[in-house]
């Protein structure tokens, strides 16, 4: 399998959030209280990509501040952004559910545009 790390310095700042904000999906900085919700999503839609996936968002969440940031809708996790998990600067891994692609979500729930989050 090809490498799937993103370079963060190569990419430019580009934000949708508040269109998708219009759409009732919220993007936020994951907490320790979401692990589990996360964990499950990811199994769920990305366990035959990369079984390993579950283990590096893990990891990030127990950094502080955690280094993983999530999408919402309906209370639902409907995607997830993990960075420097794999290695320091790179984003990923990084996912968004079937039925919500090609709208921006993995776009904007990657840095630099999270680190608007960070503050």
């Amino acid at each position: 399998m090809a490498g799937m790390l993103v370079k963060l310095y190569s990419q430019r700042k580009e934000d949708n959030r508040d269109i998708l904000a219009k759409e009732g999906i919220t993007l936020r900085r994951a907490l320790a209280i979401d692990k589990q919700p996360i964990v499950n999503f990811i199994s769920s839609q990305f366990n035959d990509i990369c079984s390993g996936w579950v283990d590096e968002c893990v990891a990030t969440l127990y950094r502080q501040p955690t280094t993983c940031f999530i999408a919402i809708e309906y209370k639902k996790v409907i995607g997830f952004a993990c960075f420097d998990a794999t290695a320091k600067g790179m984003v990923g891994p990084i996912g968004v559910h079937d039925s919500y692609r090609n709208k921006g979500i993995a776009k904007a729930l990657k840095p630099p545009c999270s680190a608007v989050f960070m503050v």
